[in-house]
């Protein structure tokens, strides 16, 4: 079995810098509470990794084709549903997921003939420690030779540790260096559970959890407290646990470790900004590559939004051109807006992204949609590979510009697009836009809603667009056809629908945000608060691009680019 040691170069790193890891012991919830606990870090932007306790529907279709960042969360105790004695209960859990390679047991119950059964069964790492909060907490190598990560802090704390101390005294704890892996159930996450005492009455009545959602400071307000606070830290990143084991260890005797590099997640717009070009596109192309498998949607949490960017390309391109155009989608991602068009247009349809990992998940795609008009998938970077002038009829992108590497790689991408394109050619784009972003959080600020931030978790580079400053960088070279906000839809999901959950989480999938869907394709904009702008585009004028300059990387797109 292949052993794996510490990595010191990542402990250098933990000793300068705090990690984040947010986890969940599932506990028999129901589904709703699971769902209303994901909604929540949803909202935030930072990832989640769950340990199960039975099969979950929910949490089966959120990790399709990433299981293995789903942790188990076997109950050792006595009367056990899973089972009589510990191979019982270890194979039952490995049969909950068999794609699991780590554990937390129930209570922290924990021996070393677990530890060893465990290891007997593949797994690589634990996390079956809880400590009281300090700063520098490092990995420990287990007897059993599993890679042990101690939780940090949990909800559980809170109601029998600490049930009079406010969460603002454990912020400070939190840009200390080393491991802050936390544990927040689902139950207490959706109850608001304030106490022990409210839990047990919750317990014991016998009522559905959502007539019991506690108004006053407890669980859910906490978290949120703590989330905040993490977004605004400088940190190593928030990340799943089994990332944050990829990033800790080393195989034994494969690389010297002093030189083998950590990968290193983003979690301030900070970090973003104090890096160069080269290292923002290296970044941007990882944390793209690490959707892969995730489905249609993996690049898009929300949806109902993503149906109606690609509604609203597809009428578009059916409404403003003719015959059979050749169309290129840059920054196609895993290519699901790439097949709908190939099915929906008469059209030869191109889709090009940089991360290898994302193109190749557009077969497997293809058939699950039925497309029977493959379009011609590429790999490479869309700001260098060499594209002859007028090679294009329509141009798309789809939350591409929104993240080039900066303003000035944006406005070199405008003018690629407009020298690729054919006379009277079509752009047509779905953006970033600043202005309505703005305005969106002027009126959730106004409801006491909290802002929606500028630069995300997940995307601390993103570059939206001014609304008049965009029609400055467009003028002369494309003449607006046709115009979409998408504000009816963000007036009722990002407004309506918090509103009304309140004090619970939103979440993408909620009955309303499908009825705000139907109700943007009837009456489009209502509203001018949305963060997303939709443009069709007509190429006038015949300025050629500003080529940037050869640094080598377009040598390097040329040599992974597929079909070229």
């Amino acid at each position: 079995m292949v052993t794996k040691i510490l990595n010191p170069d990542f402990v250098r790193n933990i000793s300068a810098k705090p990690i984040f890891c947010f986890t969940s012991d599932i506990d028999w919830a129901d589904e709703e509470a699971i769902a209303a606990c994901f909604s929540l870090f949803d909202e935030f932007e930072i990832p989640l990794t769950p340990f199960i306790t039975h099969k979950s529907p929910y949490v089966e279709k959120r990790f399709s084709g990433w299981m293995q960042r789903v942790g188990v969360h076997p109950n050792f105790l006595e009367g056990s549903t899973h089972g009589s004695d510990v191979s019982e209960v270890c194979r039952h859990m490995q049969s909950l997921n068999p794609a699991a390679k780590f554990y937390r047991s129930h209570h922290f119950y924990g021996t070393s003939s677990v530890a060893d059964q465990f290891r007997t069964l593949g797994y690589e790492f634990d996390s079956n420690l809880s400590l009281f909060p300090q700063s520098d907490i490092r990995p420990l190598l287990h007897s059993s030779g599993l890679m042990r990560y101690p939780v940090f802090f949990g909800d559980g704390m809170w109601f029998n540790q600490f049930p009079d101390r406010a969460v603002s005294e454990l912020i400070p704890l939190l840009a200390t260096p080393g491991l802050k892996i936390f544990n927040f159930h689902p139950i207490h996450v959706a109850l608001n559970t304030p106490n022990a005492a409210h839990y047990k009455a919750y317990r014991e009545s016998g009522k559905p959890w959502q007539d019991q959602v506690a108004s006053e400071n407890g669980t859910r307000t906490n978290l949120i407290q703590l989330l905040r606070a993490v977004r605004s830290l400088e940190s190593l990143g928030a990340v799943y646990l089994s990332d944050l084991h990829k990033m800790a260890t080393t195989i034994e005797g494969e690389v010297t470790p002093s030189k083998r590099s950590v990968p290193v997640s983003v979690t301030t717009a900070g970090d973003y900004d104090a890096m160069d070009e080269k290292k923002r596109a290296a970044f941007k192309q990882g944390e793209f590559s690490k959707q892969a498998g995730g489905g249609r949607y993996a690049t898009s949490r929300d949806t109902n939004m993503r149906e109606l960017e690609i509604d609203f390309i597809i009428s578009s391109i059916k409404a403003f051109s003719s015959g059979k155009p050749r169309i290129v989608d840059l920054g196609c991602g895993n290519g699901y807006t790439t097949l709908r068009m190939a099915s929906e247009i008469d059209a030869e349809v191109t889709g090009v992204d940089f991360a290898e990992s994302l193109i190749a998940d557009t077969a497997e795609l293809a058939k699950e949609l039925g497309v029977k008009n493959m379009p011609d998938f590429r790999v490479g970077d869309i700001t260098t590979l060499p594209i002859p002038d007028g090679s294009f009829d329509v141009v798309v992108t789809e939350r591409v510009l929104l993240n080039m590497t900066s303003v000035e790689s944006q406005r070199a991408m405008l003018d690629k697009i407009h020298a690729m394109l054919a006379p009277g050619g079509l752009y047509v784009m779905v953006e970033g836009n600043r202005d309505g972003l703005a305005k969106l959080n002027e009126s959730r600020e106004a409801l006491g809603l909290v802002a929606i931030p500028d630069r995300g978790h997940g995307n601390v580079g993103s570059l939206k667009f001014e609304e008049d400053g965009f029609q400055d960088i467009i003028a002369g070279k494309f003449a607006t056809l046709d115009t979409r906000n998408f504000g009816s839809y963000f007036l009722i999901s990002r407004i309506v629908q918090p509103m009304l959950v309140a004090p619970a989480s939103p979440s993408f999938d909620h009955a309303l945000n499908r009825i705000a869907r139907d109700l943007q394709k009837v009456l489009p904009d209502l509203f001018p608060g949305s963060h997303l702008m939709g443009r069709v585009l007509k190429k006038v004028g015949s300025q050629s691009r500003r080529h940037p300059p050869d640094d080598g990387t377009e040598a390097a797109s040329r040599s992974v680019r597929r079909g070229a």
